[in-house]
């Protein structure tokens, strides 16, 4: 191809475009390159011009493709500077004359730039106290009574108290010491009373902002759980010092309590330059006319963009150097010590006054940071049409995303793609996510996927699935679930260490996971923080993420330390589609509805991807949503409260501007005519039957047998009916049996490679789960992916595959199966395409999602079933009162839920209907039952429980979060109700050694950063007996993958260990506390005799 670059960069920007572009092209002129390059080539020149650009950037790249033919093919910088086809314009004038980037809308910006800097002012001065500044030289203890935000609240509660707003504001742009001293001895300690008593709307902002800026407050004893429906009583009359820490019950604590109001050296007030920055700001409050109507509790979008504000300007300010022109010379208190050193750091006035003046600045800088963050303009196979029958439905969703554009912008936009398996939803997501972007803004937005490890096989395949390059999308490699991203659980050394110092608001983010992102980096508003952070600066600053849910979770799940800042941040500045959001248990949706929540009062637009979602999830997180861009929409002065909806499938979409009342019965005419147009043409393409297993109570030796010789016989029957010949006469076929637990999987494994085959018949076996070293597991679907990606035209293309072909000419036998054992790994985010399945079951979603990985691609209707449903899982052999449980939906019977969510057998012969399985399609997920009374079937029980979680249950509804006006003050339903809250986790590390290759298992200290060895935790254990006939599909060995990783990345083995070999495994008090083996990865040998 010929191109012809043209650069309108300027100062330092032209220089730096120079140099890459005359590696690539000759001159043409001063500002014009032209050259013939491949797209390889042009792909290079792009990433090279997008690592180098900054502010002044502005390059385009003209395709010429003939005489008098030119065509864009990308803006690097400033697209600004160009119009939308590339063209320069002929004269241009430095005056801002229509200044439309001011025109934001935002009109609560100012009122939260206001309240983020009043309470800066107020943030700390709780630290004046004697017990604070003598920790600070070394001379008390760590531990407080009250914490110095507590305090911190009391002053602000002793100035505030009684007054009307003009009184208070007035009095702090004028205080005498008579007044400051009154303060101080106004300030008291009054465990039974909350602060927020006497103070007006505006105040309690203000206070809530200084108490929260390191923790939502949150019932810290264990002796009562707080009534989530009674959360509008908390702040006058609940809140106590229980609700921001417990030092002031410890009995060692209690004497030191009366030090707590002692402030030797007075409080900031008293400072001449606090008072001037006070004066200011008060006069700015004062004068603005809907300070008071956004300073209100109930105003969630104003209160926690606030709240952010503030936090980061914490933490900002607090690691940088003191500026000596806030500081009055008379005032000697300090709010910090440096870390390096131990030395006092900022005085105590200065550093409230510098939180002030930050949070204020990068308050009124939010409403442009979605301007001069990098966006995808111009993409030109997200517009192309589609040439393939079976994906034009994609161009229809994108024209109908187009459509509503303009109006997405007002209203929001809450999008259903319930397409089927195999019918390229992932693309057709990316699609109408562009649709709905501004073109001239460009498209950004974050996909979440519910997986609970992201690895970078997954995110390869994502990355091409989408046809993106490594500049535009960025994949968020590893798990959250124990990072600080999500809930911060600071270790007591790390979190005194911080208290000792006066800096909690230093450690705000963690580094502890990869981003794999090689594109631009926000160089405008919030570059100068975040450019500290480079991991969160990719993570704010890609058009595009993928990444596991839980990167996001902490925007509402991130109680304390700062962890809601970067998810929060890449919720305001771009849209989000969650992929297969009915993938959650149920204690995890209240998490998930509390997220899209948010999404909606941050601004993004929502698009929810899945054949199997339920009528009542879509209606909750609907409502979700709705009330939180509601919250949006009365902070920017739009009164719409109608959400423009759409829905899409593989036969229709559709499109709608509604409200709650109307939305499910929009939803129900959508899925009603896809069930018709289903039945009408869908392909009877998964058939399946039920293995009938009539015993129970079996041991745990004797139940893993029993499986194991009914999974046997089931393979050799499906691999009968679906193999494929070769042409010299041997067979193969590959097939899945999916195992609902790992504990169980690794038995049955075990079981199975003990068990013989028949002559001429060799099994080759992978196992597939979460606990192989990440690495590891990446390896293991880079094989898979390469087999299982089938050519519907070629279906011999196979054999000639590497890891089919070795295998065949070293193998005499003449029948081969392939068999992947694996977790729900396997149905979540994997475009394979298997011959056959068997299944242990869980629910009927997983049945559901499963039966999609077969003839995913070659669409081949079957002669006989070709999926063989267990009747028992393992733990209904077991004789368990409930089985179908994690995963699955029946739940014990407690005081709330009376047994209503328990079944009364577990034998599918009778929880099923021949109709619900025999052709299985997403019908029974998707289509609600019209009466829900028990004895339920399977397919009943899913949807009662989903209808109970999410609107019965009267300790932990979900509506709560949006109809609760002050719950979102308070980490109470975040604690009640965490997300993934299962067995406490610790993320152990594969080393291998640089010099001897020896393997060692380490953990990384939570303080220091450094490896600590816990290779005796680990039994590295031998599979004991390797019948005739069965082996390892794939060379699993850590050491082989990790050369290979260390030859794609340049790194060495200790290097690739700590980037790849990790590994989150649930703590446990036995010793070994795991076993592992390359082939079967690491289990805890809950089965084991």
């Amino acid at each position: 191809m010929n191109i012809l670059l043209i650069s309108q960069c300027n100062k330092k920007a032209l220089d730096e475009t120079r140099k890459v572009l005359d590696q690539f092209a000759e001159r043409k002129g001063d500002r014009t390159w032209q050259t013939p390059i491949t797209l390889e080539g042009l792909k290079t020149l792009r990433q090279l011009l997008k690592q180098t650009a900054r502010r002044n950037t502005a390059v385009a790249c003209h395709w010429i493709r003939g005489a008098n033919n030119t065509e864009l093919m990308w803006i690097v910088g400033n697209k600004r500077r160009f119009n939308e086809q590339g063209t320069v314009p002929t004269n241009t004038t430095e005056r801002n004359i229509l200044r439309s980037e001011d025109e934001n809308g935002w009109q609560s910006n100012y009122a939260v730039a206001l309240m983020a800097s009043l309470a800066g002012l107020f943030h700390d001065v709780g630290k004046a106290n004697s017990l604070f500044q003598h920790k600070l030289t070394g001379k008390g203890s760590i531990a407080e009574p009250l914490r110095h935000e507590w305090l911190s609240l009391l002053v602000f509660q002793a100035f505030a108290k009684n007054k009307t707003d003009d009184q208070w504001l007035t009095e702090l742009a004028d205080l005498s010491p008579q007044k400051i001293s009154k303060i101080v001895n106004d300030v008291h300690y009054t465990p039974a009373l909350s602060p927020f008593i006497g103070l007006t709307e505006l105040a309690k902002t203000i206070g809530w902002l200084i108490v929260s800026h390191h923790r939502l407050p949150t019932y810290q004893l264990s002796d009562f759980k707080p009534t989530i429906g009674d959360s509008d009583d908390w702040l006058e009359q609940k809140l106590c010092p229980e609700w921001n820490a417990k030092n002031h019950k410890n009995p060692e604590l209690i004497a030191k309590i009366a030090d707590n109001f002692i402030f030797p050296y007075g409080i900031p007030l008293q400072s001449q330059t606090w008072q001037n920055k006070a004066q200011q700001l008060a006069k700015r409050a004062l004068a603005h006319p809907n300070l008071r109507n956004f300073g209100r509790c109930e105003n969630a979008f104003p209160l926690h963009m606030a709240r952010l504000c503030l936090m980061l300007a914490d933490h900002c300010y607090s690691s940088s150097q003191p500026v000596i022109a806030w500081q009055d010379p008379h005032y000697k208190a300090y709010a910090n010590t440096d870390r390096k050193t131990g030395k006092l750091k900022q005085k105590l006035d200065e550093h409230n006054i510098g939180v002030a003046q930050l949070a204020y600045r990068l308050s009124l800088g939010l409403p442009k940071l979605r301007l001069s963050l990098p966006a995808i303009t111009r993409h030109s196979l997200f517009k192309k049409r589609t040439t393939i029958n079976k994906f034009r439905w994609q161009d229809k969703a994108y024209d109908l995303a187009c459509s509503v554009r303009d109006i997405s912008e007002i209203h929001g936009f809450f999008g259903v793609n319930m397409a089927s398996t195999g019918c390229g939803k992932t693309f057709a997501n990316a699609r109408i996510m562009y649709g709905l972007a501004n073109q001239q803004q460009g498209c950004r937005f974050s996909i979440a996927l519910g997986l609970r490890t992201l690895t970078l096989q997954t995110g390869d395949a994502l990355k091409d699935r989408l046809k993106l390059d490594s500049d535009d999308l960025a994949v968020l490699v590893g798990s959250q679930a124990v990072k600080d991203l999500h809930e911060s659980k600071l270790t007591t050394q790390q979190e005194a260490k911080a208290q000792q110092t006066g800096s909690e608001s230093e450690t705000l983010f963690s580094e502890h996971m990869y981003v794999s992102y090689d594109g631009s980096l926000d160089d405008g508003h919030l570059s100068q923080w975040l450019k500290q952070k480079p991991t969160i600066h990719k993570l704010v600053s890609a058009p595009i993420t993928v990444s596991t849910i839980d990167y996001l979770m902490p925007a509402t799940e991130g109680t304390r330390g700062g962890q809601q800042i970067a998810p929060m941040l890449r919720l305001f500045t771009g849209d989000l589609i969650l992929d297969e959001p009915d993938d959650f248990g149920l204690e995890d949706l209240p998490a998930l509805c509390r997220l899209v929540h948010w999404a909606g009062m941050l601004g993004s637009r929502i698009l929810l991807s899945s054949a199997t979602l339920a009528p009542s999830l879509i209606t909750a997180l609907f409502k979700a949503y709705s009330h939180g861009r509601q919250q949006y929409n009365h902070s920017h002065g739009i009164t719409e409260t109608t959400v423009q909806c759409g829905w899409f499938d593989e036969f229709n979409v559709q499109a709608a501007c509604i409200d709650d009342a109307d939305f499910k019965q929009q939803h129900t005419q959508f899925i009603t005519q896809r069930s018709k147009t289903l039945s009408r043409k869908s392909l009877p393409l998964r058939q399946a039957e039920l293995v009938p297993l009539d015993v129970e109570k079996l041991t745990k030796t004797d139940a893993v047998n029993y499986l194991s010789s009914h999974i046997q016989q089931a393979i050799y029957t499906l691999d009968e009916r679906h193999r494929q010949v070769a042409p010299d006469g041997k067979t193969i076929s590959i097939g899945l049996v999916k195992m609902a637990n790992i504990e169980p999987l690794i038995a049955v494994g075990e079981s199975l490679l003990s068990m013989p085959t028949p002559d001429n018949t060799c099994i080759h076996y992978c196992f597939y789960h979460s606990q192989h070293p990440m690495a590891v597991r990446a390896h293991i679907e880079q094989q898979l992916d390469a087999v299982l990606m089938r050519d519907p035209n070629d279906p011999q293309a196979i054999l000639e595959l590497p890891q089919i072909k070795t295998v065949l000419e070293q193998q005499p036998q003449q029948h081969h199966i392939f068999v992947v054992v694996a977790t729900a790994v396997a149905e979540v985010g994997r475009d394979h395409d298997y011959d056959w399945a068997v299944v242990e079951p869980s629910s009927m979603r997983s049945i559901i999602q499963l039966a999609g990985r077969i003839q995913r691609h070659r669409q081949c209707v079957p002669n006989s079933p070709n999926i063989m449903i267990l009747s028992k899982n393992i733990k209904a052999l077991l004789g368990a009162d409930v089985a179908y449980c994690k995963p699955g939906f029946e739940q014990p019977k407690n005081d709330i839920n009376k047994g209503h969510l328990q079944l009364n057998q577990h034998d599918l012969t009778q929880l099923l209907m021949a109709d619900d399985y025999q052709v299985i399609s997403a019908y029974p997920r998707f289509m609600e039952p019209t009466t829900l009374k028990p004895p339920f079937s399977l397919i009943e029980l899913e949807h009662y429980a989903l209808i109970y979680t999410l609107f019965k249950d009267s300790a932990k509804k979900v509506e709560y979060w949006w109809l609760q006006p002050y719950l979102h003050l308070f980490g109470e339903y975040q604690s009640q109700t965490r997300f993934r809250d299962s067995r406490p986790q610790t993320e152990y590390y594969f080393f291998i050694d640089n010099e001897d290759q020896a393997l060692s298992i380490k953990v990384r200290d939570e303080y220091s950063g450094d490896f600590v060895n816990k290779t005796e935790l680990f039994h590295l254990t031998a599979i004991d007996n390797i019948a005739n006939g069965n082996q390892a599909w794939f060379d699993c060995q850590y050491s082989a993958v990790y050369d290979e990783l260390s030859d794609i990345f340049d790194k060495d083995s200790e290097q690739i260990s700590e980037l790849f070999g990790g590994i989150n495994l649930n703590d446990s008090n036995k010793t070994p506390r795991f076993y592992y083996h390359p082939w079967l990865g690491v289990f805890e040998g809950k089965y084991r005799k």
